[in-house]
């Protein structure tokens, strides 16, 4: 049994949605996309941020797109 993913990182958002990072903080700071801080012994790297799967989704039906 497989986990939902409840966060993907900004590059592969990126990738999903053919934007570029800056645009992805862009859609975060205007509201479209929520961004979240990800720390603890998971993270690969302090300071790590990843969009909610949730909010890529909800965006994706917007636009049109299949997630």
């Amino acid at each position: 049994m497989t986990t939902p993913k409840l966060t993907y990182r900004v590059s592969s958002v990126c990738a999903k949605l053919e934007v570029s990072r800056a645009t992805v903080y862009r859609m975060a700071k205007n509201g479209q996309l929520k961004l979240v801080k990800i720390s603890g012994s998971c993270s690969k790297a302090q300071g790590a941020s990843g969009i909610t799967a949730e909010s890529l989704e909800n965006h994706m039906r917007q636009i049109g797109q299949s997630a």
